[in-house]
């Protein structure tokens, strides 16, 4: 069994960047760990009701990918370089 771990900048990157090699990893009994680095932020002006989307989204995206774990770096989206 190996340990996987994915960083991507923004939830949905790593579907679109390796989303078939996680699924491989995990039907191979693999565990893979997803590490988010952006999340959404009032302060950008970004609402409650936004932000709550996107959690609820990347719970689904979790369950779907079945990761064993999700950490989120909680970097504003428009300063990664910083």
């Amino acid at each position: 069994m190996n340990n996987v771990a994915v960083i991507a900048p923004h939830p949905d990157d790593e579907t679109l960047g390796c989303g078939g090699t996680l699924l491989k990893h995990k039907s191979n009994n693999d565990e893979i760990h997803w590490i988010i680095a952006t999340d959404l932020q009032e302060s950008e002006g970004y609402g409650v009701s936004a932000i709550k989307e996107r959690d609820d989204e990347i719970q689904k995206a979790g369950a779907l990918f079945g990761f064993d774990s999700i950490s989120q770096l909680n970097l504003p989206t428009t300063k990664v370089d910083e």
